[in-house]
């Protein structure tokens, strides 16, 4: 195989599991693709930590969201049991 062959083999097939075996031995084959494999698993890593960070920053935020409205709703709902209790209290005729 050709040094083009095989960098094309890598570009094409890198990121396809199916093909893991053939493109390790091609990386095998030549320092330049170790390094250049070696590059793509960095910065595969680094997105799927980012990938992970953003997942649990969505998840804090959709918690935070969460305890806030509920809490909104209980201390709306208070208020509104006081008015109602004051306002009947206020219509009760006593003879």
């Amino acid at each position: 195989m050709t040094d083009l062959e095989m960098w094309s083999v890598f570009f094409q097939y890198a990121a396809n599991p199916k093909y893991r075996k053939i493109v390790n031995s091609v990386i095998e084959s030549k320092e330049a693709l170790q390094m250049a494999g070696n590059v793509l698993m960095s910065i595969s890593q680094d997105e799927l930590r980012s990938r992970r960070m953003y997942q649990s920053d969505m998840d804090s935020n959709i918690a935070t969201a969460e305890a806030r409205g509920k809490r909104e709703g209980r201390n709306e709902g208070l208020r509104k049991g006081r008015q109602d209790g004051i306002q009947e209290r206020e219509s009760v005729v006593y003879i």
